[in-house]
């Protein structure tokens, strides 16, 4: 038995940047720039056990999720849960959790805008993530 570990990247350039060593495979997975992708994304992980998104707000998340652009895969799933978890927390608040879980995850791509917006104005936004990784 042995163990493989891959990492991922948005493009090409993370691959080329050292990850390589790290790993024993690197991926390329494009960034996801369309609302099916992004749903099909989000349902696969839904799906899978891997994140607590309501059925019913797969689509609207989706939607959100890409309308700054494209997104890549982890910060897509990022976003989402962190959305679960804000509307799980907010439980008091009107609404069903679908409702909640997608106004959460146009708070999260909201704040996405805002941190391209701020990094292309001091050229560090390269594509689907800054430098820094979101």
């Amino acid at each position: 038995r042995t163990l493989l570990v891959v990492g991922t990247v948005s493009g090409r350039e993370g691959a080329c940047r050292g990850l390589a060593g790290l790993f024993d495979e690197v991926l390329v997975l494009p960034a996801i720039g369309s609302e099916e992708a992004a749903k099909k994304a989000l349902d696969n992980a839904r799906e899978n056990g891997a994140l607590a998104l309501d059925q019913a707000a797969v689509e609207q998340c989706a939607a959100a999720a890409v309308s700054g652009g494209p997104v890549g895969v982890k910060e897509l799933l990022t976003m989402a849960e962190r959305a679960c978890a804000w509307a799980a927390r907010d439980e008091g608040n009107e609404g069903s959790l679908a409702q909640r879980q997608v106004e959460g995850m146009k708070m999260y791509v909201e704040d996405r805008k805002k941190e391209k917006s701020l990094f292309e104005g001091i050229g560090m936004w390269n594509g689907a993530k800054n430098q820094f990784g979101f």
